[in-house]
């Protein structure tokens, strides 16, 4: 065979060199997109997880000073302003 010959492939050879080489990069690109796909979703999830941790949090805060409140309702008379409103147990604002 001819040196001439080695440096001239049938048209199978390339296509197949073709072949190798396109369907494996476009497997890595499709996966890679995957990929980041997945990588948004689970931030998206992790950024939902922490509101709602902070969200409890301020729920648990907000229950313990009402307990508070409700436990000594001399103590709230003198957290708050002049101007404040509040309704007596009869109904009447004082």
């Amino acid at each position: 065979m001819p040196f001439r010959q080695w440096l001239h492939p049938p048209s199978l050879s390339l296509a197949l060199f073709v072949a190798a080489t396109v369907v494996p990069a476009g497997a890595v690109a499709w996966l890679s997109w995957r990929l980041l796909q997945q990588d948004r979703a689970l931030e998206d999830q992790r950024v939902q997880e922490r509101l709602e941790h902070v969200a409890g949090l301020a729920a648990a805060e907000l229950e313990r000073r009402l307990t508070a409140i409700e436990a000594d309702p001399p103590a709230l008379d003198a957290q708050l302003s002049d101007d404040a409103l509040i309704q007596d147990s009869s109904g009447g604002w004082a």
